[in-house]
């Protein structure tokens, strides 16, 4: 297991990802997300992340990187807001087939 700490450039993207996103989302929206819709909104980058280059290589390699990148810190930003929502909460919202 790697337990070397995480390197200061990926923890200030992260943030600076987490400022941006808090423009638009905020504690009243989290809330009331359900572990379903935490992991679709963490998939929807997730995907990005690994959608390969079009097939008329249109997308250079360093694009390819680069947008690979920026949708995996929009991952950890994502998962640590769903942490945190559900410290704030106890739990996360219920599904509606939890009720």
């Amino acid at each position: 297991m790697n337990t070397s700490p995480i390197p200061e450039k990926i923890i200030k993207d992260i943030e600076a990802e987490r400022e941006y996103a808090a423009q638009y989302w905020n504690e009243d929206f989290d809330r009331n997300n359900s572990i379903n819709d935490w992991a679709a909104y963490i998939n929807q980058y997730l995907a990005r992340a690994t959608k390969m280059r079009p097939a008329d290589f249109s997308e250079s390699m360093e694009q390819q990187r680069d947008r690979q990148r920026i949708a995996l810190v929009k991952v950890a930003g994502l998962a640590i807001s769903a942490l945190e929502a559900f410290d704030r909460n106890e739990e996360f919202y219920p599904r509606h087939y939890d009720y």
